[in-house]
């Protein structure tokens, strides 16, 4: 990749895109009846960094950009076939390894996206007493909002081995993803040109997007994006 031959936009440009982005994943990826409005939304988003594609605002965002269309591609629902989970699987894999290659191997910034499972160093007090409050809030929570949302009726259950074990790993594994793909992916590009508190609400408009998609509705999707925020900014 060419060094930066284009100076950055000003910061107004930057955080007009970011907003974009952020209020176009919504139909994009929740709201299947206007995911063409989505699409024009961050087709509008586009026009800057497509414009600028010489910067590395440019290219972030447009690096971004074509991994939201990808996923408003997927097939996003509770359905844990064999089929299923291969091709939602399979492109939600997508998402997460184009970036991180694309960022080392083509912008050659191996440092953009990074996953450090070891931060080589002693989890602070407060990192640890974080992970013991959202365990334990979730244990309490969860059930509650599941049952008076009638949001569990989004998943069907089987009292079958294999099924169990399909939903354990596949319930798991999206867990997994999502951290990887809207803190490890989103936030990190994001920041690098907006201030942390703007670039940190607009992954989590992104991640609670997908969750209402998913089949997490109801009351508690308005405590979602504030959840969110604290999350990524606990750990990043």
């Amino acid at each position: 990749m060419q060094k930066d031959l284009t100076p950055e936009p000003a910061a107004a440009i930057r955080l007009l895109v970011v907003a974009l982005i952020a209020v176009a994943t919504p139909p994009l990826l929740a709201i299947p009846e206007f995911k063409w409005l989505g699409l024009i939304l961050i087709g509008l988003a586009a026009i800057v960094p497509l414009a600028l594609n010489r910067t590395r605002f440019g290219r972030h965002m447009l690096l971004l950009i074509s991994m939201l269309i990808l996923l408003g591609l997927v097939p996003i629902d509770t359905t844990i076939t064999y089929g299923h989970i291969l091709i939602m699987g399979g492109l939600l894999t997508l998402t997460i390894a184009i970036p991180y290659f694309v960022a080392r191997d083509w912008f050659k910034e191996k440092l953009l996206i990074t996953f450090p499972f070891h931060t080589d160093r002693r989890w602070y007090r407060k990192e640890i007493a974080y992970i013991l409050f959202a365990g334990t809030a979730s244990y309490l929570i969860i059930p509650y909002y599941l049952g008076t949302t009638g949001s569990y009726l989004n998943w069907s259950v089987e009292l079958e081995p294999s099924f169990i074990a399909r939903l354990f790993l596949g319930t798991n594994g999206l867990g997994i993803w999502d951290e990887l793909f809207f803190v490890g992916i989103c936030l990190a590009l994001l920041r690098k040109h907006v201030p942390f508190f703007w670039a940190n609400l607009a992954q989590a408009t992104m991640w609670t997007a997908f969750l209402y998609e998913l089949g997490f509705r109801g009351w508690a999707s308005s405590l979602r994006t504030p959840s969110h925020c604290c999350t990524s900014s606990r750990f990043t």
